[in-house]
């Protein structure tokens, strides 16, 4: 069986062949990394880029809250004590020993790995692709 929720409908049928009643679509999709230190997951631009294109593809509207504690990419990526860490799509974290140099800014590798940075909440704010995505329901 397969739902699309962001469209209201099922697609599928009974045993019978009657098709079974379409749900209601959803109103609104809003997104947000973990923001609880230490032990806050980071989230992959990726999947909030999914999500936000999927919103817009069916015409429902996206917020992203917030990144939580981690950031993508920062131009001071690995300096002032900021803690580098590495998520692939798969969400597989691999924690420090990374640079500027390895990682650019915002870069997102060919095999799903993106970097981010632990900044805080506040900090890393809530930008996806350059814009703040705000989109609330009518």
């Amino acid at each position: 069986m397969q739902v699309y929720p962001l469209k209201g409908t099922t697609g599928c049928e009974t045993d019978d062949g009657d098709p079974l009643p379409d749900i209601p679509p959803l109103d609104w999709v809003i997104v947000g990394g973990e923001s609880a230190p230490p032990r806050a997951r980071p989230m992959h631009p990726d999947w909030a880029r999914g999500l936000r294109d999927q919103c817009s593809a069916a015409g429902v509207p996206f917020l992203l809250k917030q990144w939580g504690e981690r950031a993508p990419g920062s131009a001071d990526f690995g300096a002032g004590g900021f803690r580098a860490a590495a998520i692939a799509s798969d969400a597989r974290v691999a924690e420090g020993g990374f640079s500027a140099a390895d990682y650019p800014s915002g870069a997102t590798s060919a095999d799903g790995w993106a970097m981010l940075h632990r900044a805080g909440k506040k900090a890393a704010g809530r930008l996806l692709d350059g814009r703040e995505w705000n989109e609330v329901p009518r």
